[in-house]
């Protein structure tokens, strides 16, 4: 494995509509931890979900 680097990330937002909330869904399907969901407060209306992603960076 030495043409890799391996980074450990525990978070990234990916900002987009509701469309591509569920276009994302269903291009990572396999990867799905929490199915998208519509969520509302006072302040923040969104589409949420989570997928599992493990990314491999190759060595410049």
């Amino acid at each position: 494995m030495q043409n890799y680097h391996v980074i450990e990330i525990h978070d990234i937002a990916i900002q987009t509509d509701e469309h591509g909330a569920y276009d994302i869904e269903s291009l990572f399907s396999e990867y799905i931890v929490r199915t998208v969901r519509y969520s509302a407060s006072e302040r923040i209306r969104s589409y949420f979900g989570s997928l599992k992603l493990i990314i491999a960076l190759l060595k410049s």
